[in-house]
């Protein structure tokens, strides 16, 4: 079995298009230049803001624990393949293709062969071969 390397990140900006960007953009931000640091926009901020604070807060007195929680018992949508730190795997005798390693484990364990997700594993981090004469 054959576990797919996690996704390499390819630096697409130069370290000189970088700095370049960011001196720029350190000038924009500094005293004057910066739109929020003048005086007549802070004064019309403050006038429109919304009085939140206390029992005006939307928030006030909700307490989000437990069952109460909207997100409450959604957790499971992240299992397997659709977890974002999934690793893709590939065999490389039937070219099937696998979302996570456990999915993998679980197909060679229909196939009849005895195996754990650590010797999957070890496919990409120790350089070996095989799991249960599958490459």
């Amino acid at each position: 079995m054959f576990v797919a390397p996690r996704h390499q990140r390819k630096n697409l900006v130069t370290a000189e298009e970088y700095e370049r960007v960011r001196a720029l953009y350190i000038e924009t931000i500094k005293g004057d230049s910066n739109i929020a640091r003048q005086p007549e926009v802070r004064q019309k901020l403050s006038q429109n803001h919304a009085d939140v604070s206390g029992k005006r807060n939307p928030m006030y007195g909700s307490h989000r624990v437990g069952s109460s929680n909207p997100n409450y018992g959604k957790g499971q949508k992240v299992r397997g393949a659709l977890n974002g730190r999934a690793i893709p795997v590939v065999c490389l005798e039937t070219e099937q293709q696998f979302g996570c390693i456990k999915d993998a484990a679980e197909w060679l364990r229909i196939q009849g062969v005895s195996c754990n997700l650590t010797s999957l594993r070890r496919c990409s981090v120790d350089g070996q071969r095989s799991v249960g004469g599958y490459h």
